[in-house]
């Protein structure tokens, strides 16, 4: 549709650093592209500086969980705050940028799709064959069902986007302190140097101020 709007969630996590221009350009999070209309829910304090940087201005900005524990309360919270939105607004589309984690201290920005439902993974399930005689029944409304299904696998895609960012600053965080750590050793190794050769300075000016009195007295 040509009035359509794009929903952007930027996650925080290792985005506090690097990735939030990501969130506006390949995360459909521009103002305006191919004319819809996008909003941008920030998660987390510091990718709110990274977002206005590159010009994009958070609708809503949220708290970034502190530990797995509160993902739960996190999602749920960024899962009411869409269905508001999509209520008023009529947004057909949500996108999910957030950092995950490349190796053991790197991190690189992601983009992931929430909404519409990606049909070639639904024609995969419904080409998938049935694994027992026993049809499923359907025990409510089909639609409140499916709306059902739909935000159970959005909450999932959030859960993996916070888990990931959370892994992310983790591994941002390690490689900080590696870094820090190395800066560290090679400042300790100048001073045993400075202090090696100021050392051996004045032992030499001692023996010459030594060998100097004996000479003296002979």
């Amino acid at each position: 549709m040509a009035d359509s709007r794009r929903h952007g969630v930027s996650a925080d996590g290792a985005l506090r650093g690097a990735g939030a221009e990501d969130a506006g350009h390949d995360g459909g999070a521009n103002p305006a592209v191919d004319g819809a209309v996008s909003h941008v829910i920030a998660v987390g304090r510091r990718v709110v500086r990274r977002l206005r940087s590159v010009g994009l201005e958070p609708v809503a900005q949220l708290a970034a969980p502190s530990s797995l524990s509160t993902v739960d309360a996190s999602v749920a919270e960024l899962l009411d705050l869409i269905e508001e939105f999509r209520r008023h607004n009529q947004d057909d589309r949500v996108r999910l940028v957030y950092a995950r984690p490349v190796g053991a201290t790197r991190f690189e920005p992601r983009t992931v799709q929430v909404l519409p439902i990606d049909q070639v993974w639904m024609r995969g399930l419904r080409d998938r064959p049935w694994e027992t005689n026993k049809r499923p029944m359907e025990l409510s409304d089909p639609v409140k069902l499916l709306r059902g299904l739909i935000r159970h696998r959005m909450a999932l895609a959030f859960v993996k986007a916070y888990g990931s960012s959370l892994a992310a600053e983790n591994a941002a965080r390690l490689m900080a302190m590696e870094a820090a750590s190395r800066t560290i050793e090679e400042r300790l190794e100048r001073l045993r140097a400075e202090h090696h050769a100021a050392r051996q300075a004045a032992v030499t000016a001692e023996l010459l101020d030594i060998q100097s009195a004996a000479d003296a007295l002979a």
